[in-house]
């Protein structure tokens, strides 16, 4: 009994603690799907607590809630990665149906085979103690694997000061993911705790302390390409044969050609003054200053170390 409370108590710090300041940094990308987290997180003590107070005589509705807040903590998850490691997908108007459809099937059948006490067959509807399949324990397994995948191909690229961010991210998903086939092998309680219980909550624990150690959600690991595409000032890259290599939207706006017929051009084929000044440099990255709405040979051009 003593640990069970322990680790009430501890969720519901840790859920508080997230919700408070995922929405102290509300605008930044990530925050939202951590405030889902703390709050499915929160939910699921409340529920886990009125089972363990309340025991109530059919428990089949306290379990249909506590497996929608299972859903609900792994979507976040995965959301919390997409939005952390690709803002621009985040900011897509496909984002939120496309994250919402799987997601909300599950949440129906789970729903649907509570209410009318479905005894599950086969290897996705194995039975847990309550009598209802375990599908959000399945659904939990790919969600948060694919949401690791997708913070570890970007923790290989960015800088070393920003890998911790997404390192304990990683680490805080591998628990539930632990949990949750240990639970659909037949393992329900650790401990006298329920284990999808004790596996969020450490997940909890380690973001608020990425949170808290590491600013996550406050200093944003963005990366320069990032930056430089937004900007209102056009950039060209060059490589040393003088092609160039890239370039952002304001400067092929400057230009007036598309990126298409731009990559791979030599330079000087594109700025007539090239030539004039690339023998004093040993810098091959250009940035045009000034509108978008000057001619090339009007703007200024200053060289960048």
């Amino acid at each position: 009994m003593y640990s069970q409370v322990i680790l009430l108590f501890a969720a519901i710090c840790f859920s508080i603690t997230i919700l408070v300041l995922a929405a102290g940094a509300r605008r930044n990308p990530g925050s939202k799907s951590l405030m889902i987290f703390g709050a499915a997180l929160l939910f699921l003590s409340i529920v886990y607590s009125y089972e363990l107070i309340a025991k109530p005589p059919d428990g089949n509705l306290a379990w249909i809630l506590f497996h929608s807040g299972i859903v609900f903590a792994s979507t976040a998850l995965l959301s919390f990665s997409i939005e952390y490691s690709i803002p621009r997908m985040w900011l897509s108007r496909l984002y939120v149906p496309v994250m919402s459809f799987i997601p909300a099937l599950v949440l129906i059948l789970i729903w649907i085979l509570g209410a009318r006490g479905f005894m599950g067959v086969g290897p996705l509807l194995v039975e847990d103690e309550s009598g209802l399949p375990l599908l959000a324990s399945a659904f939990s397994i790919p969600v948060l694997l694919l949401a690791i995948l997708i913070l570890a191909q970007i923790y290989g690229r960015t800088s070393l000061a920003y890998r911790y961010q997404y390192g304990l991210s990683m680490i805080a998903m591998i628990f539930p993911i632990v949990g949750a086939g240990v639970n659909i092998l037949g393992v329900s309680s650790v401990l006298g705790v329920r284990v999808l219980v004790l596996a969020f909550s450490i997940t909890g624990m380690v973001l608020l302390y990425a949170l808290i150690k590491y600013h996550l959600l406050t200093i944003m690991p963005i990366s320069r390409s990032d930056i430089v595409e937004v900007l209102k000032d056009g950039w060209l890259f060059v490589d040393s044969s003088d092609q160039i290599a890239d370039l952002n939207y304001a400067a092929a706006k400057v230009i007036g050609l598309p990126r298409s017929k731009i990559l791979g051009q030599k330079i000087d084929s594109i700025l007539q003054n090239w030539g004039n000044f690339a023998k004093n440099v040993s810098s091959k990255e250009l940035e045009f200053r000034g509108s978008i709405h000057i001619e090339v040979h009007r703007s200024m051009i200053m060289l960048g170390n």
